[in-house]
Parts: structure tokens; sequence; C-alpha cells
């Protein structure tokens, strides 16, 4: 039974029927682990090499991956490991925070008597208000590199759920700060 509906596309590069088959049939495994008819995008693209990126909706994220060799079949089953890694993942993380205690905090931006008194710069050209989960640390990684975000604010499940910015350093690592009680 087919359930994903992968969507296979060629930048500077014709995609062969053998090709599309065997992207078919090393992508068949996502059939059960995703609902029917959910959007499986392939992209193939040829510039410096040949580059494979996969992006998969999964539990209401997104799961992206991305490979780049010389050779068409290398870069797939990498590009699939990569996928199979972060699904796994989602799925175990999904499955430990089933165990803790769901607690979502809402932090508000400003209220309606501060924003009146502070005056907006041109400078600030988005607001956001959203509500954060509670999540380890290993999971906030995820969230941010599935994202492609340089940063990441989220509540710190390991540290009695104190709030937390993850980001990306200028060496590759990541850094984090933690708010004060």
């Amino acid at each position: 039974m087919l359930y994903m509906n992968l969507t296979m596309t060629g930048k500077h590069v014709s995609l062969t029927e053998g090709m599309k088959f065997t992207m078919n049939k090393k992508l068949d495994f996502l059939n059960k682990f995703l609902k029917e008819d959910t959007i499986v995008s392939v992209t193939v693209q040829v510039g410096k090499g040949l580059t494979i990126s996969v992006s998969v909706p999964f539990n209401g994220e997104l799961i992206y991956a991305k490979s780049k060799d010389e050779d068409f079949y290398v870069a797939l089953d990498s590009v699939v490991d990569k996928v199979k890694r972060q699904i796994t993942t989602a799925k175990d993380l999904e499955k430990s925070m089933r165990r803790l205690h769901k607690k979502h905090i809402l932090i508000p931006i400003a209220n309606e008597t501060e924003m009146k008194e502070v005056k907006l710069t041109d400078n600030i050209v988005k607001r956001k208000q959203f509500e954060l989960k509670p999540m380890h640390e290993e999971e906030a990684i995820l969230q941010m590199e599935v994202l492609g975000h340089k940063q990441f604010l989220f509540v710190n499940a390991e540290l009695n759920d104190t709030i937390c910015l993850l980001y990306t350093r200028k060496d590759g690592k990541y850094g984090m700060i933690e708010s004060c009680a």
C-alpha cells in the first residue's frame, strides 16, 4: 500500500526512469511512518557535484536531509540513511516526551500598556509570540537543524523547565544561554 506522494525534481539534470525507480524503492520505507497522501519531496541537483535533498513532513515537523557526492547512488544511500536516523530520533524523542509532564509556558512579548509606551524603531520589523514546549537539549538541537535556524528558544526539561536559547557558534558547535529564576 502506497501512502506517500513522492515528488522528484531534477535541477540541471534530467531524471531517468532508473533514477526515479531507485529513489522510489529506497524511500519506500517511509510508507510505514507516513499518513496517506503525505508529500515527500526529493530534489536532485547537479552543480559542483551531485546533491540530493529530501524533505518529509513527519508528526508536525519537517525532516530534511541533504547529501552531496559525485555518484548518484552513493548520495542517495547517504541521504536515505540521514532521513532514517532523523525519523528514528524523532520517534524516540516523541516516546520520551510522552512520559514527561507536558507543561506549556506562554511567554508574552509585552502587554498592551507596555506596547503603547514603547516606541517601535524601524529596526524591529517582526514580532512573534509562541508557545514553548519542554524538551531535552538533543531534541532542541534536532528541531533547530530541521528548521534551519541559527537560534532556538525552548524550555529545558532537564533543567527544571528553565528557558534556554540554543544557538550555533561560528566554530559550528552549539552554545546555550539559560535564564535565571
